[in-house]
C-alpha cells in the first residue's frame, strides 16, 4: 500500500514538474517574442505603421520620449498617435517622422489627423517631420490642447481640417512656436 501511495505522489511530482516546465518555456517564448518586437520599433531605423490606429498612445507623468525615423499612415477614425501624458515636465519628441493619410471624421472636434496632444500633456516637439494628406475637423495635421508644442523644420502638404486649422489646431492657453 505504501509503495502504491509512494508511486502516485512521485508520478504526480513528476507531471508536476514536466507540467510547470513546459508552462514556463511557453510564457518565456512569448515574453521572449515581445520584447524582440519591442526593441525591433524601439531601436531600429524606419519603422512603419499602417491601418487602424491609433498606432501609439503616449502617457506618464515622468515621461521623455523621443521617435525617430518612423511613418505613421492610414489611421481611420482616430489620431494615429495620442500623447497624453497630463505633466507640464513631460517631454515627447518625434525627429524625422512621416505622418500620412491619417483621417479623423467629421464628429469626433478633438482629435488632429496625425496627432492628437491632450490637456496638459507637457511639451511636444515636431522636428524635420512631414505631414502629408492627413484629415481632421479641427487640425488636420495636429491638433493641440496640450501645454507646449515646437515645430522645428517640418513640412504640412494638403492637410484639411473640416472646421479649423488645416495644418495645425492649438486650443486656448497653450504654446506654439514654429
Amino acid at each position: 500500500m505504501f509503495v502504491c501511495v509512494f508511486v502516485c505522489f512521485v508520478c504526480f511530482c513528476l507531471f508536476l514538474f514536466v507540467f510547470l516546465f513546459v508552462f514556463c518555456l511557453f510564457v518565456w517564448f512569448f515574453v521572449f517574442c515581445f520584447l524582440l518586437f519591442a526593441l525591433c520599433c524601439l531601436f531600429l531605423f524606419d519603422c512603419s505603421f499602417f491601418g487602424i490606429g491609433p498606432f501609439l498612445e503616449i502617457g506618464g507623468a515622468m515621461s521623455n520620449i523621443r521617435l525617430k525615423n518612423l511613418k505613421f499612415a492610414n489611421s481611420k477614425e482616430t489620431s494615429a498617435v495620442v500623447v497624453s501624458t497630463f505633466s507640464p515636465v513631460a517631454q515627447t519628441t518625434f525627429c524625422h517622422t512621416d505622418f500620412s493619410k491619417n483621417e479623423v471624421s467629421m464628429g469626433k472636434n478633438n482629435l488632429g489627423g496625425a496627432i492628437t496632444i491632450n490637456s496638459r500633456s507637457g511639451m511636444v516637439n515636431v522636428i524635420n517631420s512631414t505631414f502629408t494628406g492627413n484629415l481632421a475637423s479641427r487640425g488636420g495635421a495636429i491638433y493641440s490642447d496640450g501645454f507646449s508644442l515646437n515645430v522645428v523644420d517640418s513640412k504640412f502638404v494638403a492637410n484639411h481640417a473640416y472646421h479649423s486649422g488645416n495644418a495645425i489646431f492649438v486650443g486656448d492657453g497653450n504654446h506654439l512656436s514654429v
